[in-house]
């Protein structure tokens, strides 16, 4: 790093050497944290190419980069994967040593890949080669030299950006001609030398610019239309000045990203590709500013010159007695030394091999559970989850054996969707959660109240991933009892805690009574003449969302689950022809007010059940639907006066 000098900053000094006609454009800026800042530029005729060097030195400029011409390069460009850098980097090897083989060696070669623009879904790729047949000479300075081209300017002045219009670098001095022109892939670039006279200068630029342009898949009448806007700018040009062409708000761009650089046009068309060199050194397309006239002299290294030193006999045989003596004694002192170290840093190297035994015999308990056990909870509380309002599950069967499950309930029409619009809802909940997979349903009959039942296979992929369900479908969140009576908008934050006083279980059993019954109102009177509480209401109204999670436990001796109170269908040619069970098996024995004043919460909440089932299955006389209904409100006020 250098010191400060007029008050820049520090950093590397660069001086940038182009050729444009008879002429030496020269540039010297030097980078602080990657910002390039320019200091001096001036033009030098030929007479003066001799005070280029002493012009760098008194500028303290410690590397020169010298631009070689379009004419003087070979130039290809390929598409490439948008991939991590390694395979981006392998990839771009492969591609030039198919287009560069053999134009020069290694040192006059250089690729890179280019910025990518948003919304590109490949990177182009640049590779240059600098044959030893085209000669190019620098002015002497004395200095570290190397090289890049015009392309690669052209290239860092683009910087992501994708313009409609091209970008030039003309040279009718030499016939220099760099093209960068953008297309719906990226970038082409192409270097070329056309010889001609001032009068047929413009057409043969036009026709570089246009076998470009087509060759990169642009229509005739884009490529038409971009020649005519090249000729005219042309037209108004001197042909033996070397001159940048290139969209305004590309040079605007170029200009943010330098300190130092003036804000005028005319400036920018004559120093923009010595701008573009310094930028390449300062991001991805620094590899194309490192071509070398001469391969590389490497001096010898430490090791080098100890071997050279070893060359000698007596040296040599000296250390070879040595090496034997050590080969000798350090087996021993080494395995002494490793054994106290040990000692000292695992004194109690008995207690973490018992620890790290204890840890592997746990670890594979953990995974022959895993092999030969699902989760059976988590997987029941994931298809309660993804069951949406409007089914009634009756029954849930979980195999290991071949990673099956199937449910079987009914359905009806719920809130303008029709059946099997809501099984439809439930098999896309259950693919969306990537726990269930080759999901199916069937369709059985129709029951007595007008439902549906249906039968919903698929099987069980991943039964240990945890899947986040919004809080639509989340009970823990938005809890049943909240969807039952406080509206159907989710709450705006999820509760940590639920209110256990009134468990969803009995919500949804309570809520079974007098379903269909028109004769039960949502209100109910005391005798006192106050109002029931509203869950108390709308249970007695017989009306449990089609959300509410059934209680599912196992059946005993298999592997599946069923819904107390409510029959499980069968499949295949098992099914029966279906329709309520007779009465006499749904409707419970009477039970006196001292009956139900002696039971515990336990048998209230099972009474409370079977009567609620008693009276939305079993269609009992007026007698019986009245004693019903009364030791329903006989048991609800029990239960709240233990509570």
């Amino acid at each position: 790093m250098s010191e400060p000098t007029n008050g820049q900053p520090t950093g590397g000094v660069i001086g940038v050497v182009q050729r444009a006609g008879k002429n030496w454009r020269c540039l010297i800026g030097q980078t602080d944290a990657g910002v390039p800042h320019i200091t001096a530029w001036e033009e030098f005729d030929a007479p003066r190419a001799g005070r280029i060097a002493d012009w760098l030195a008194e500028h303290d400029v410690q590397r020169v980069v010298g631009v070689l011409p379009a004419s003087a390069v070979v130039c290809r460009t390929c598409s490439l994967p948008d991939t991590d850098a390694i395979h981006l980097h392998q990839a771009l090897q492969l591609q030039a040593e198919a287009h560069l083989l053999g134009t020069a060696p290694p040192h006059r070669q250089a690729t890179a890949v280019l910025e990518n623009a948003p919304g590109e879904t490949n990177r182009t790729g640049i590779m240059l080669s600098w044959p030893q047949s085209a000669p190019f000479e620098l002015p002497e300075t004395g200095l570290e030299t190397t090289y890049t081209s015009d392309i690669a300017a052209l290239a860092a002045l683009l910087d992501g950006s994708r313009p409609d219009k091209p970008l030039l670098w003309l040279d009718r001095s030499d016939g220099s001609v760099a093209l960068a022109i953008t297309y719906a892939g990226g970038v082409a670039f192409r270097a070329a030398r056309e010889l001609a006279d001032a009068q047929g200068w413009s057409e043969r630029v036009g026709s570089v610019l246009a076998e470009t342009a087509l060759d990169a898949g642009h229509t005739a009448s884009f490529t038409e239309s971009l020649v005519e806007s090249l000729t005219e700018h042309l037209a108004g040009l001197d042909p033996d000045t070397a001159v940048l062409i290139a969209p305004h708000d590309i040079l605007q761009n170029a200009q943010q990203r330098v300190q130092g650089a003036p804000n005028e046009e005319d400036w920018w068309r004559t120093y923009g590709v010595t701008v573009g060199a310094l930028l390449a050194g300062t991001n991805q397309l620094a590899p194309l500013t490192q071509l070398r006239r001469d391969a590389p002299v490497e001096s010898p290294s430490t090791a080098q010159r100890v071997l050279t030193a070893m060359s000698n006999k007596t040296n040599a045989t000296k250390i070879v007695i040595a090496c034997l003596i050590i080969l000798a004694l350090w087996p021993l002192a080494a395995a002494r030394l490793r054994l106290l170290a040990l000692e000292v840093r695992f004194a109690d190297i008995k207690e973490y091999v018992d620890a790290a035994q204890k840890n592997e015999t746990q670890l594979e308990m953990y995974r022959a559970l895993r092999q030969h056990a699902w989760p059976m909870t988590k997987l029941l509380s994931d298809i309660a989850c993804n069951t949406p309002r409007g089914i009634d599950l009756q029954l849930i069967d979980l195999k290991h054996e071949g990673d099956m499950f199937s449910v079987s309930g009914t359905t009806k029409a719920y809130e303008g969707r029709s059946p099997q619009e809501v099984v439809a809802q439930m098999q896309q909940n259950l693919r969306a959660g990537g726990i269930f997979t080759e999901i199916y349903y069937s369709w059985g009959d129709r029951n007595n109240f007008g439902a549906y039942e249906f039968t919903l296979s698929g099987k069980v992929a991943q039964p240990y991933r945890t899947h986040e369900y919004p809080v639509s479908l989340d009970f823990g969140k938005w809890t049943l009892r909240d969807r039952l009576y406080n509206g159907n908008t989710p709450p705006a934050q999820a509760q940590s805690t639920t209110d256990t006083s009134a468990p969803a279980e009995a919500a949804a059993g309570e809520a079974l009574a007098a379903k269909d019954d028109p004769e039960i109102k949502p209100t109910l009177k005391l005798e006192d003449g106050n109002e029931k509480p509203d869950e108390l209401a709308s249970a007695a109204n017989g009306r449990r969302p089609s959300s509410a999670r059934p209680r599912v436990v196992p059946r005993p001796g298999s592997g599946r689950s069923f819904v107390p109170g409510s029959a499980p269908l069968s499949r295949g040619n098992d099914r029966s022809p279906g329709g309520a069970a007779p009465a006499s098996q749904n409707i419970p024995e009477p039970l006196s007010e001292g009956q139900i004043n002696a039971m515990s919460l336990a048998e209230v909440d099972e009474a409370v059940g079977q009567v609620a089932t008693a009276l939305r299955r079993s269609h009992p006389d007026e007698v019986t639907k009245e004693r019903l209904k009364n030791e329903f409100k006989l048991l609800w006020d029990r239960k709240r006066a233990g509570r």
